[in-house]
């Protein structure tokens, strides 16, 4: 018979914090500086040298820590992780082991299919370490990116579809981008992820092993990957080969992972408290004051928008998936009560037209009044959604809406207007009238055609439907 094989995975994602300085020295955290000019004799781990710590970096952490749901450690500390790597110039890397900031929390998230979470067994501050380029057989190292702080965000193994990782993935980064810790751009290393995976023949078993595919930096990396590592052990355990731990790299061009070493064990990086930072005595009090910086996640505003503003789950996801996005939903909201209108719109044409010049929400000209006394209009009647659709390239950049409909020669058509230019089409055309009463629906068309060519096609056909029929069945 043959065995079920279940997949077990655990995600370790590092995100750097935007702070302005490193984690442990003056030295800026910026992306993009020239090799080697934003370090000094800390970040490089001269001897003699003793870091100072950036208290942002622990504000940001407990945030995130609240965000995620997670226990906070009123007594946290450093430690130092024991290994020999050029890209760690003092041979060891300042984490945290013992006493994480954050520990034993639940991250809730959602996607366009619905909502799930999963539980995290801690969250740690560490330095982010030098990055290694090869170069034509050469080992170049730039320590810029040494010390950078990081938040490490471990998983429990709890993934049992590869499916599923990517909406956690892409939800951690829209809460730190909410949260304003980092911008988490993969392609800068502001967000990486290691995955461990292994398989097990019994649901409820964890495997002895794990292999730890390191430092992927996108998440069809991350996919790609795992997805190829799940077939590889379980073509090994098919022929009774025994898996053991070891760290392995994903070769984007084969797509394939190659191993690296083999994964060494807790104890063979020596753990020891860091004696040249202090450890944090924080208080509750200390700490409650920070929660309110942590309440406004997306999980929280899409269960906002879906319960107080009445918009669909899919369309709240879409929303927060940019901030000012979501920012410029509300400010538009303050104007007028059609929250499904202004989504719609939003996510319809605004974004469209926003592409097609090739600006962000940020750079837009459309005001959000603006864009609240178009949709009036729409609803007035005073406007068609297809003469908009036509104006919205120039509003989107910041055309004046008066002077725009008078170059246009629009005429503003009332729901009055439209109500005596329809009388006067049902008086003109009894024929046509008798058919629709007689159940011939079909013969709609003819009047909201008619309705346009009356207006100009600048009458709402959307609003001149509504009239139509209230006056065709009486």
């Amino acid at each position: 018979m043959k065995s079920k094989h279940y997949t077990v995975i655990g995600l370790e994602t590092h995100i750097q914090l935007n702070t302005t300085k490193k984690i442990f020295c003056n030295c800026k955290n910026s992306y993009g500086a020239p090799p080697n000019t934003n370090i000094c004799p800390i970040c490089t781990g001269q001897p003699g040298t003793l870091p100072v710590f950036n208290k942002d970096v622990l504000r940001k952490a407990l945030v995130f820590s609240y965000a995620l749901n997670c226990k906070l450690n009123l007594f946290t500390r450093f430690d130092r992780k024991n290994y020999f790597y050029p890209d760690t110039p003092k041979n060891y890397q300042i984490t945290q082991h013992d006493y994480p900031v954050g520990y034993d929390g639940e991250f809730y998230f959602y996607s366009e299919k619905g909502q799930d979470s999963i539980k995290i067994k801690s969250i740690q501050m560490e330095e982010d370490s030098a990055k290694i380029k090869h170069d034509a057989g050469d080992i170049l190292i730039d320590y810029n990116r040494a010390g950078i702080p990081l938040l490490e965000i471990i998983s429990e193994a709890s993934f049992h579809d590869i499916n599923n990782i990517m909406p956690y993935l892409e939800f951690l980064k829209r809460t730190a981008r909410f949260l304003k810790i980092s911008n988490c751009n993969m392609e800068e290393g502001s967000l990486r992820v290691d995955a461990n995976i292994s398989i097990s023949t019994d649901k409820n078993i964890i495997p002895d092993y794990k292999i730890e595919i390191k430092n992927l930096n996108s998440f069809i990396a991350v996919k790609n990957s795992l997805l190829y590592e799940h077939d590889r052990q379980i073509e090994l355990l098919s022929k009774g080969k025994k898996l053991h731990e070891e760290t392995r790299s994903w070769d984007e061009k084969n797509k394939k992972t190659h191993l690296l070493r083999k994964k060494e064990a807790i104890s063979d990086y020596r753990f020891i408290p860091e004696a040249n930072i202090p450890p944090f005595l924080l208080s509750e009090k200390e700490i409650f004051a920070l929660k309110s910086d942590a309440d406004l996640t997306p999980y929280f505003i899409i269960n906002n928008l879906v319960n107080n503003y009445h918009i669909e789950l899919k369309q709240a996801y879409k929303l927060t998936a940019h901030k000012n996005l979501y920012e410029y939903f509300i400010e538009v909201s303050k104007y007028t009560y059609s929250y499904k209108k202004i989504i719609n719109w939003l996510l319809g044409d605004v974004v469209f037209n926003l592409r097609k010049a090739d600006i962000t929400i940020d750079e837009m000209k459309l005001l959000p009044e603006t864009l609240a006394k178009v949709i009036e209009m729409i609803e007035n009647g005073e406007l068609s959604g297809k003469l908009v659709k036509t104006m919205l390239p120039e509003l989107v950049k910041g055309k004046d809406l008066d002077k725009l409909i008078e170059e246009k020669n629009i005429i503003i058509y009332s729901k009055k207007e439209l109500e005596r230019t329809i009388d006067k089409i049902i008086k003109d055309n009894p024929k046509e009238v008798k058919l629709y009463k007689n159940g011939k629906e079909s013969i709609l068309s003819f009047f909201i055609g008619k309705v346009m060519e009356e207006t100009g096609d600048q009458g709402d056909p959307a609003l001149s439907k509504e009239i139509l029929i209230n006056k065709l069945i009486k």
